[in-house]
């Protein structure tokens, strides 16, 4: 049933503990002259130079922090502004705060980027290539990359998302994910 394609990015859903879950994010920064848009939602790394800063997950990445959600600074007429996306402008910014959900255990829903089957529940896969997210909404449209289910490992599917409308063999499935290779996480 869900041949439209619902990407936006990583959604957090749940946690691996169970429980209830309060999906609290982490303040990070992002280098002034960081150019690259990151939208929320997107897997975020930190920068190979200054592990201080943030900038989009690609999937050849392996330091991932979690997923962005947003960003705060100083514009220079000196107005507080707080976005849902980096816009990737960096002129005469000061005082950058990205927020994170950067707990490894927090639960994502995924899109899918084509159909799948129900031998890749369990398994690890990559994001997508990296694409540009929508500065109308400031939502990601990052994707898991189904064609590599069982051989990329950047998430680990625990499920297919569990909606009427939702099946893996749709022609965009939403899975259920946590960061395989997030940079707390013992197992990646």
């Amino acid at each position: 049933m869900s041949s439209v394609d619902r990407a936006e990015g990583l959604v957090p859903v749940g946690h691996r503990s169970g429980g209830v879950v309060r999906y609290s994010t982490a303040r990070w920064t992002i280098a002034t002259a960081y150019t690259t848009a990151i939208y929320n939602g997107d897997l975020v790394s930190v920068n190979s130079t200054n592990k201080n800063n943030l900038e989009k997950g690609t999937p050849s990445g392996d330091d991932f922090v979690g997923a962005f959600a947003g960003v705060q600074y100083t514009a220079s007429d000196g107005e507080v502004v707080f976005k849902k996306y980096w816009d990737g402008v960096s002129a005469s910014r000061t005082n950058i705060k990205a927020y994170v959900y950067d707990d490894p255990d927090i639960l994502f829903r995924v899109g899918g980027d084509e159909a799948g089957t129900a031998a890749g529940i369990g398994s690890t896969a990559d994001i997508g290539a990296s694409t540009t997210g929508s500065t109308l909404t400031g939502k990601s449209n990052m994707t898991l990359d189904v064609s590599n289910i069982g051989t990329g490992v950047n998430l680990q599917i625990v499920d297919v998302w569990p909606a009427a409308d939702n099946a893996v063999t749709d022609a965009y499935p939403q899975y259920v994910v946590y960061i395989n290779e997030h940079r707390l996480n013992v197992a990646g």
